[in-house]
């Protein structure tokens, strides 16, 4: 980035935060020091800088501050803020505020929902969060969309398939997983969770997902005989579950698909208990059986 870029730069960025805190202290950029990249420029580099300069002053945006000797060729000491806005109109880029007036609009619907007013107040401040702007927002209205979507059914999705009818892009859900985990957190500040976690949560799925149970008791499937939870486990689709029919000493839920065939062939031994894996999250996979349990 050019000298005359960056400083211009610079001075919109410090004016946006002063227009944030309320200040009214002068924004200035000098050059005085000899230890400036002013003094770096050869004597070329340098008048094109003061063209720069000399055509953002025109336009009202800055004020020039020249060094009272040298005559023609004087140095420039410092660039003067004078106007944000046309400051912001003559490097062709809209302000903080207008994009968060911009993302505040797209968002409005579902002001209230998730972490979107949370969002919007630290995006307010001028802060991002993991990486993510203001100018991220219509990637959160496709998230927040999707969570809509979800939020009708009682069934896991598979992902592509709902990305491709939601947005006619079969991958689009999964470039939204960190917008996703942020709207469903508990708060903006809780840790990074894996996509898988974050998927899992809200229903999506990868893939259809077997339902795994060890121990003791059968399951009731849709139009077909009960069946006996083998050792050192059963898998069924999650969809022909009707309930489970059992009276186990205990019930454990593990997320990890190791431990889980670790657990199930040490409980074989003696199947007292019932161990169902939930694949990192408790979807619909999980919920369904676990509340219609009945002595056999």
């Amino acid at each position: 980035m050019s000298l005359d870029d960056a400083t211009l730069d610079r001075l919109l960025v410090r004016a946006e935060r002063a227009r944030l805190s309320g200040s009214t202290r002068t924004i200035r950029e000098s050059f005085k020091s000899l230890t400036s990249p002013y003094w770096q420029l050869s004597l070329d580099e340098r008048d094109r800088m003061h063209e720069r300069m000399r055509a953002a002053a025109s336009a009202g945006a800055i004020k020039l501050e020249w060094a009272r000797q040298g005559g023609g060729d004087r140095p420039l000491d410092a660039v003067v803020l004078q106007d944000l806005d046309r400051l912001a109109d003559h490097l062709q880029r809209p302000t903080s505020s207008a994009i968060l007036g911009q993302a505040a609009a797209l968002l409005a619907p579902w002001h209230g929902q998730g972490q979107v007013d949370e969002l919007l107040a630290c995006w307010a401040q001028l802060k991002q969060v993991r990486l993510l702007g203001p100018g991220s927002a219509a990637d959160f209205a496709d998230a927040l969309r999707a969570l809509d979507a979800m939020a009708g059914t009682k069934e896991d999705r598979i992902v592509r398939q709902l990305s491709t009818q939601l947005f006619g892009d079969s991958k689009r859900l999964e470039a939204l997983s960190k917008h996703l985990d942020l709207l469903t957190a508990e708060t903006l500040n809780a840790p990074a969770r894996h996509w898988s976690e974050v998927f899992g949560a809200i229903g999506l799925i990868k893939e259809p997902q077997p339902f795994l149970v060890a121990g003791m008791g059968k399951l009731r499937l849709t139009d077909q005989d009960d069946c006996t939870v083998i050792r050192p486990y059963l898998g069924v689709a999650n969809t022909v579950i009707q309930g489970y029919m059992g009276a186990p000493a205990w019930l454990l839920t593990i997320e990890n698909l190791t431990t889980f065939h670790q657990a199930a062939r040490e409980l074989s031994k003696n199947p007292s208990g019932v161990i169902i894996y939930t694949a990192g999250a408790d979807s619909t996979l999980t919920r369904t059986p676990i509340p219609r349990t009945s002595g056999q």
